[in-house]
């Protein structure tokens, strides 16, 4: 039996436990293009460039600052960083917890929520406001990264759930959630 280096923990796996924490490896260069295609969205966004893609400014690409955090709260300069700080390290904890449990989905899903994350706080960093492209209605502006953020999101918690609702599973024991 091969052995492999596993992610992050200096340590060997057998080449069969590593092959399952690949399952999803062809899920990678799908969160890489979303992160790229994001990042060249902002770019032409930022450039000035618009268009109408749905009739009747149902969504519309254009540029949108937003200033504030997820639905243009109003949040911003230390008060941003004070909450938004705690959360990228919190993210970041997942991510590595979940790398070292080999857990293949739960560490894509942490994944997609840096990804998304770190690139809305790139734009920040940058431009002082988060670039914000894709606007339903003319009224509601997102980007591809906050629906990395929201998609991880989403995905983190139903695996939880899942977890939970099994027998056996998490800090339960093997009886369920039951005490006997």
């Amino acid at each position: 039996m091969a052995l492999v280096p596993s992610i992050g923990l200096g340590q060997t796996e057998p080449r069969a436990a590593a092959r399952g924490f690949g399952v999803q490896a062809a899920s990678w260069p799908a969160l890489i293009a979303l992160a790229l295609t994001d990042r060249l969205l902002k770019f032409l966004a930022l450039r000035g460039i618009t268009a109408t893609l749905i009739y009747g400014h149902v969504l519309d690409f254009r540029l949108f600052a937003n200033r504030g955090i997820a639905f243009s709260l109003p949040f911003a300069g230390v008060s941003y960083w004070l909450l938004a700080g705690p959360l990228l390290l919190l993210v970041g904890y997942g991510l590595l917890y979940a790398c070292r449990r080999r857990d293949a989905a739960e560490t894509y899903a942490f994944a997609a929520v840096l990804v998304g994350a770190l690139s809305n706080a790139y734009d920040r960093v940058l431009h002082g406001f988060v670039t914000d492209y894709l606007m339903f209605f003319g009224r509601s502006a997102v980007n591809i990264a906050d629906g990395l953020i929201v998609g991880g999101l989403v995905a983190v918690f139903l695996m939880e759930q899942k977890k939970k609702a099994r027998p056996g599973d998490g800090a339960r024991g093997e009886t369920g959630g039951q005490l006997r």
